[in-house]
């Protein structure tokens, strides 16, 4: 019995990496960043439901820096997913917009996809994690 548990015990996390089951990293490169004030947010979502109720499946808030930043997220199971990037310049977790609702703070889609009149479609937006990439991205203001 003390085998066979030990057997396991050794083959079980080989199995789990195999597989995939640890995750996947997703590297984002955000060009163009306009200053170095406030925070960068990173909003992930997993399907097409998550996404429009805005219901976050992993998310990363870091300083920003003006130019390019690098921002990795790691251990994603894979699959297919959305992400959105705020930079919300002035720190106060919203994503502050003119009377006509028109963005005043940075913003950006995975596959630079654009919005008209609204956010970028899931459709437009959506890539599949199945291995390490990365991705680069111009954020727009």
């Amino acid at each position: 019995m003390k085998k066979i548990f030990l057997i396991l015990i050794c083959i079980l996390p080989q199995v789990y990496f195999a597989s995939g089951q640890s995750g996947y990293t997703l590297t984002i490169e955000l060009q163009n960043v306009e200053v170095s004030e406030g925070t960068i947010r990173i909003a992930l979502f997993n399907s097409q439901e998550a996404y429009e109720n805005d219901k976050i499946t992993k998310q990363l808030k870091v300083a920003a820096q003006k130019g390019v930043q690098t921002i990795v997220l790691k251990e994603i199971v894979g699959g297919e997913y959305v992400f959105k990037v705020h930079h919300d310049s002035n720190k106060n977790d919203e994503m502050d917009t003119n009377f006509f609702g028109i963005p005043k703070e940075g913003y950006a889609f995975s596959n630079n996809a654009k919005g008209s009149m609204g956010p970028a479609s899931f459709e437009d937006a959506k890539f599949l994690l199945d291995k390490n990439m990365k991705q680069s991205i111009s954020i727009n203001y």
